[in-house]
């Protein structure tokens, strides 16, 4: 049943203001054509002035992009696709020296990028970095040399079969890319390039530290190969990424303008930050000299699969505006908003001046 109201003075009577008798002022407008032309006008004016910029900034940038998933191997007309594929050429093995790697080479010809600041990207296509288990295969206290072993969550990159731990787990890690790209101009001058600053600065010494240790990285008693293993795809240990180990192979070696050693090596945690979408490039290098309009080449070692799951690989090479890279949609957004609020605002003062206001009934 429903209780009685209380008696005056009960404890259950509201009490006598303006917000329990709800006779708060409120406001009420009343939205005029003049103010709804004016909203439709500001609107057009703000988002013209802000996507005109942003389209003729993108339109600055210069971007070339090169696939080379199916390059051939120098000097023959087999690709190096095919090479990689075939277990008795040997490339697959992560140990074979640097005479053993399926070089090919990619002719280019540039123009419009002059002494502008280039950087190199490697794109990969139908590559998902953000599958759930994939993304979800490392250790991050570990790769803060909080922990030497990773946990659980590096399933099914935890340990390796002789039973020790991988430093670092996890498939990302083991996925790590490990082709290498070197440019050269038309009269086979190297092309100055640096793997210094690729990474996010945030990241480097913060989200990936090395372990402290008084002697050298590789003399740390808890990264002995007696005690971890590195991961399997990678032909070095953690303590020689960003080191030159020749004879032996490192695709992640300054011979390759690598920077950062072991978990600080600028490729790995460029790597590690993983793409959203399953089509991404990532940054491989800085440019560091002028390139003059001509032809160019580069080679590159082709060491990374990608045609089993459908997938291709590109080089890019781009310059960059006031707002990064290349990127028209966004300014062309913001102008098509602009056109639909002036076309709306046209089209309703072409009806208003056509129409008659209703006359009063009474």
């Amino acid at each position: 049943a429903t209780p009685k109201m209380a008696e005056a003075g009960g404890t259950n009577r509201p009490k006598d203001n303006d917000f329990t008798q709800q006779r708060l002022a409120s406001w009420k407008p009343i939205v005029s054509d003049g103010f709804f032309y004016g909203v439709l006008l500001a609107v057009g004016i703000v988002f013209f002035a802000v996507g005109i910029p942003m389209l003729v900034g993108s339109n600055k940038v210069v971007e070339y992009e090169w696939d080379y998933t199916y390059c051939n191997k120098i000097g023959t007309t087999s690709t190096c696709d095919s090479q990689l594929r075939d277990p008795t050429t040997g490339l697959l093995n992560t140990s074979a020296g640097i005479t053993a790697r399926c070089q090919c080479l990619v002719n280019v010809t540039i123009s419009g990028i002059g002494s502008d600041k280039a950087y190199l990207f490697y794109s990969l296509d139908k590559y998902a970095q953000d599958h759930r288990l994939y993304a979800l295969s490392r250790w991050s206290t570990q790769l803060r040399s909080s922990s030497v072993t990773g946990g659980v969550d590096c399933d099914p990159m935890t340990k390796s079969p002789q039973g020790l731990p991988y430093a670092p787990c996890g498939q990302a890690a083991n996925s790590l890319f490990n082709d290498t790209i070197t440019m050269f101009t038309s009269s086979a001058a190297r092309v100055t390039l640096s793997g210094k600053g690729i990474a996010w600065s945030s990241d480097v010494g913060g989200q990936y530290k090395n372990p402290k240790t008084a002697g050298s990285l590789c003399s740390f008693a808890d990264w002995s190969p007696s005690v971890v293993a590195s991961p399997p795809n990678w032909p070095v240990r953690q303590c020689e990424l960003g080191l030159d180990v020749s004879p032996r192979y490192n695709p992640w070696s300054p011979a390759f303008d690598s920077s950062g050693q072991g978990y600080e090596n600028e490729d790995f945690i460029v790597w590690m930050r993983l793409a959203s979408s399953l089509n991404f490039r990532k940054l491989y290098r800085k440019v560091q000299q002028s390139l003059p309009n001509g032809q160019y080449y580069f080679i590159v070692d082709y060491n990374y699969p990608v045609t089993q799951f459908g997938g291709r690989k590109s080089i890019v090479l781009s310059t960059t505006s006031w707002m990064g890279g290349q990127n028209p949609f966004l300014g062309a957004m913001y102008i098509l908003i602009a056109c639909i609020s002036i076309a709306v605002l046209v089209a309703f003062v072409i009806m208003a001046s056509y129409m008659t206001p209703r006359k009063a009934q009474w």
